[in-house]
């Protein structure tokens, strides 16, 4: 493990892609290779959010979803299986930090492809049978693991928020003890005074807040007739839920970073557009998932009424004797019915 983490450039770069090419081509299934298998997916500290999107393609995607399905399933679980055991040692040390940056930058490459499809898009709705459940419960959907982990690694000390130094049972490693709200990011809103951050955590709360977003597009991959017959998004359902602790802080600290960031504090306007500025970009994102956040209550509200609207609309053309081929058309349903609502389309 060692060896592999001192690996950079291009022969890091050529590593990864070997690694993809092994997944795709193999003709046997990989679920139950060891731990040392896998880590060659995402201990590289030296490759970035782009090296994922250029080395890991659509194509190669394509062909993991047709020929070589079981791996794909397999690394899936494997990835959201790492981030989970990421929270049980609250991210601590450098490599455990890389490990998780990289499995964050892998679901969000991976994500979009998998939601194209409808089979696919269930399979983060299967048991995640990792997990620890007490006798007689039933182990929670993969989905359900992602986002909790997601959620606990935004309030995670030395990784995504400053640590706090103080007396009591909660410690470091236990990231289920640690209340988020003693957490939120920046003052404002339940904080009076700023925590500080780094121009590093800031960039590290990007990039699962860029997740995050990705995982709540699913309804833009879907057509608009099976957004009211098929419910509301489960994704942003159990986030927004009370199984989630982290609602109240998070909303808090996205609500004070955007509030709080000054665009023309050095002095030279388009700042951000000469020189890279991980504060400006994350109050980019936050920016988005908070419109997401907070519009996703009327679209539940509202689901039923639409939904009646639309099945109106569809018996009206339906029952047309003049036109009923408009009333099969994609442009008539899609003219029927307002466009699915969400975060941006994720690359």
């Amino acid at each position: 493990k060692g060896e592999k983490l001192k690996m950079g450039g291009s022969s890091g770069k050529q590593a990864f892609r070997t690694a993809v090419l092994d997944l795709v081509n193999s003709k046997e299934s990989v679920a139950s290779q060891s731990e040392s298998f896998w880590e060659k997916y995402w201990c590289d500290p030296y490759l970035t959010t782009q090296d994922y999107f250029i080395l890991l393609t659509r194509e190669d995607v394509t062909n993991l979803k047709k020929n070589a399905s079981g791996n794909l399933t397999a690394l899936c679980f494997k990835v959201v299986e790492r981030l989970n055991n990421a929270t049980a040692t609250a991210c601590s040390g450098p490599n455990e930090q890389v490990a998780v940056l990289n499995c964050v930058r892998l679901l969000t490459r991976i994500m979009p492809f998998l939601f194209e499809d409808p089979d696919w898009r269930l399979l983060f709705w299967t048991p995640a049978n990792f997990t620890q459940t007490e006798e007689g419960e039933q182990p929670q959907a993969l989905a359900q693991v992602l986002l909790n982990s997601l959620a606990d690694l935004l309030f995670c000390p030395d990784f995504t928020v400053m640590a706090k130094v103080k007396q009591g049972p909660e410690k470091p490693d236990d990231l289920s003890s640690i209340d988020s709200c003693e957490y939120i990011w920046e003052a404002g809103v339940g904080c009076p005074v700023s925590p500080g951050t780094t121009k590093q955590m800031d960039s590290y709360r990007t990039e699962i807040l860029k997740l995050l977003i990705t995982c709540f597009s699913e309804s833009l991959y879907q057509k608009p007739e099976d957004l009211y017959t098929q419910g509301p998004n489960r994704w942003l359902s159990h986030f927004t839920s009370p199984e989630n602790r982290h609602v109240l802080p998070l909303l808090t600290s996205l609500i004070n970073v955007i509030c709080c960031y000054d665009p023309v504090g050095y002095g030279v306007p388009y700042y951000w557009a000469m020189v890279r500025d991980p504060r400006g970009e994350l109050v980019e994102t936050a920016t988005q998932i908070l419109s997401i956040l907070l519009d996703y209550s009327s679209i539940t509200d509202s689901a039923r009424p639409r939904q009646h609207h639309y099945q109106q609309q569809q018996t009206r053309h339906q029952g047309a004797p003049s036109a009923p081929s408009v009333a099969a058309s994609p442009t008539s349903a899609s003219a029927a019915s307002p466009p699915p609502q969400g975060g941006p389309t994720p690359t």
